[in-house]
């Protein structure tokens, strides 16, 4: 599927409203950092703020993220969400794809309704370093939500390598559901996919089969493992090449 243009539009009013009720508290975002961790000072944490939105130069900008990200764990839950929205609101005008992957990844560090959104419209994005970004992001997510977004990307996706960071994804969160998905791919005629989904299925389920499709088939069946079988697709192929 190409990606022609951003989606990042909708998420506008959302964080509109959401900025503006953190305003209604009273309090700057300098007021309440300085007030929750001791490690650093309300001036730091603004300045990275503004330095990240306002800075012309992209190394600045990137260091200033790369300064909240340091500071993410300290900050109060009931502020994640309005600081999420603080980071969503950097997306839209940022036209460097390499920005728009420092912003998701810090984002993913304040886990909110906000950063599910972003995430999902971060999959319409058209550089592909971004979609990757938002897929490896998911893994950090709600597992229930982070699978059927995971489970989007692998219908629409075309591109190889965001194909993997969903496999890769969905290896990580794990679960039943998860296996499910992955076991779609033990079959697919990509080897580089089919490889992927049984790294995938190891960390999953914490038993390593190696490269065995039919193993694999077998135990996501039965939940044994069974005697060894034939060699997979992607070993023939990585014989046919060695």
């Amino acid at each position: 599927m190409l990606k022609n243009r951003l989606n990042w539009g909708p998420l506008l009013l959302l964080l509109l409203v959401v900025l503006t009720s953190g305003c209604a508290t009273g309090k700057s975002m300098g007021s309440w950092w300085s007030q929750s961790s001791p490690q650093f000072t309300g001036d730091t944490f603004e300045t990275a703020l503004s330095d990240a939105k306002t800075s012309k130069d992209p190394l600045k900008r990137q260091e200033a993220l790369l300064k909240i990200q340091q500071m993410a764990g300290n900050i109060p839950e009931d502020r994640i969400e309005s600081t999420a929205a603080y980071l969503a609101s950097l997306l839209p005008g940022e036209e460097n794809p390499f920005m728009r992957v420092a912003i998701i990844e810090t984002l993913r560090l304040f886990p909110s309704e906000t950063t599910l959104k972003v995430l999902e419209a971060g999959q319409s994005d058209r550089a592909k370093e971004v979609r990757i970004a938002c897929a490896e992001a998911w893994e950090t997510m709600d597992p229930t939500r982070a699978i059927k977004a995971l489970q989007a990307i692998l219908q629409s996706e075309d591109d190889v390598d965001v194909i993997l960071a969903a496999i890769d994804s969905l290896g990580k969160i794990g679960g039943v559901d998860a296996q499910q998905i992955l076991a779609q791919y033990l079959e697919d005629r990509d080897p580089a996919l089919q490889l992927r989904a049984m790294e995938s299925l190891s960390q999953a389920t914490g038993r390593d089969l190696g490269n065995d499709v039919r193993e694999w088939q077998e135990y996501l069946k039965t939940g044994e493992t069974p005697p060894s079988a034939a060699p997979s697709f992607a070993e023939r192929v990585r014989g046919w090449i060695y």
